[in-house]
């Protein structure tokens, strides 16, 4: 596995929920890569995450049993919303349409990210239901 902190490691994992899938992908890639076990793979995620986070992933069954299909439901369950990788809501939606209505859309460029922004929180969202 890279180090912890170099350029092909995955980026530290802070506890944020919307960012635990992305992160636990980007790991499983190189655990795959590198042939790890599921002991190793259990062991070696905890370079990868700070320090009250890695406190918290030791007390999981998975960790102690060494069981990393365990260990990953234990994870998803711990961190609401993380199954589904996003962090948007409705009241962020409102934002960026009120935000977007304050500003007036001068350039087609603007119009495009406008349009961009709503329509990937609009799916996400309904998609969610």
């Amino acid at each position: 596995m890279p180090a912890p902190g170099s350029t092909r490691a995955p980026d530290k994992f802070k506890g944020n929920s919307s960012q635990l899938r992305d992160f636990l992908e980007e790991f499983e890639g190189h655990a795959v890569t590198q042939e790890l076990t599921d002991d190793e793979k259990v062991r070696s995620i905890l370079k990868y995450v700070d320090g009250m986070t890695k406190s918290y992933w030791k007390t999981l069954d998975g960790y102690e049993e060494r069981d990393w299909a365990k260990m990953k439901t234990e994870l998803f369950d711990a961190y609401p919303g993380a199954k589904k990788g996003h962090r948007y809501t409705v009241k962020g939606l409102l934002k960026l349409a009120e935000s977007y209505a304050q500003k007036r859309i001068e350039e087609e460029a603007d119009l495009i990210e406008y349009y961009r922004q709503f329509r990937i929180m609009s799916r996400l969202l309904k998609n969610d239901k």
